[in-house]
């Protein structure tokens, strides 16, 4: 297991073959998950391809995440969840203030309840080319929005 870690102030960065996480010094919980792949430039080498393939996350996507009540960050983006629905269950993670489920292999009916996660300020959902949104009108719930991406989704 390759796993690292330094303190930054208030917050401990942990990271465990990859994967990125800051835990509050203070109390211990856990306020970021950066489980992003690394995409390689379009000029990138085969081998370096084969990597970030070999490396994405898939799979169901474990409600235990629930239990991280204090999260604030949490970005999937570059994974392959196999063509599965965005999970409920994201959108009762009260304290997010950042989302990025961009280029994640999502598919279906983009939640309404994410209009309950009222404290967010970053929202992408881009590139997830079979999303689709039958109404916009959670949007207006999330009076602290600043930027949102809901490209390539149908919005018809």
């Amino acid at each position: 297991m390759n796993q690292t870690g330094y303190l930054l102030g208030l917050m401990a960065r942990i990271a465990v073959n990859g994967l990125v996480f800051f835990c509050n010094n203070l109390t211990g919980h856990v306020n970021e998950l950066h489980l992003r792949a690394s995409l390689p430039d379009d000029y990138a080498a085969e081998a370096e391809w084969d990597a970030y393939y070999r490396s994405r996350l898939g799979g169901k996507i474990n409600p235990s995440l629930l239990d991280l009540e204090h999260l604030n960050i949490l970005d999937l983006s570059n994974n392959d969840f196999g063509g599965v629905q965005i999970p409920e269950f994201i959108c009762s993670l009260k304290s997010l203030t950042y989302l990025n489920l961009s280029r994640a292999n999502f598919l279906g009916a983009i939640p309404h309840n994410l209009g309950n996660l009222s404290k967010l300020h970053y929202l992408d959902l881009g590139e997830n080319y079979q999303l689709e949104a039958k109404t916009l009108q959670w949007v207006s719930s999330l009076s602290s929005l600043q930027y949102l991406d809901l490209s390539e989704a149908n919005l018809s």
